[in-house]
């Protein structure tokens, strides 16, 4: 109630409402003596991004086109693939069982040994966040490259792909 009738006598004084209008002009001089720069910070990054995304593209064609000249080395990537992904799913496991464990002992400890205990805990738990991370972002990568050697397999075998678009139409 206190906190209704301060914000009611603050509005009512000349003081707020001349504050307040001074923030907003400054706010709005600020914004555009900053939209230019934040602008072409933007744009540079979008740049970088697109500059990325092409390089990664080539780099995955390029791979593509090494693993379609030996049938080894594909099956090679996908059990690399399915092994992967197998280690991520056991890490998880492990992870979801650390994280309940944690959850159902849920005191705080009293003794430097269990605060030592805690920090390990930590630690560990970060440690195997960061490996299921680093994994998944290695499947992606091999799942790029298995899905160009499957796309410029469809187009060898059924003729190149046509756009959706273009279907609709017809």
């Amino acid at each position: 109630m206190q906190d209704a009738n301060r914000l009611l006598t603050d509005l009512q004084s000349p003081y707020w409402w001349i504050t307040a209008v001074l923030v907003a002009v400054a706010v709005n001089l600020l914004s555009a003596y900053l939209k230019l720069p934040v602008d072409n910070w933007l744009e540079k990054r979008s740049q970088k991004r697109r500059q990325s995304i092409e390089t990664n593209q080539k780099a995955t064609q390029v791979w593509a086109k090494f693993l379609l000249q030996d049938a080894r080395l594909l099956h090679l990537t996908e059990t690399r693939l399915i092994t992967l992904k197998l280690e991520i799913l056991g890490g998880a496991a492990v992870l979801a069982l650390e994280l309940v464990l944690i959850y159902y002992i849920g005191e705080i400890p009293t003794t430097p040994k269990g605060w030592i205990t805690v920090i390990l805990a930590f630690i560990l738990i970060t440690s195997q966040t960061m490996l299921i991370l680093w994994k998944s972002e290695e499947v992606k990568v091999i799942s790029a490259r298995l899905n160009a050697v499957e796309h410029w397999l469809q187009d060898r075998i059924l003729g190149p792909s046509t756009p959706a678009v273009e279907e609709s139409r017809e």
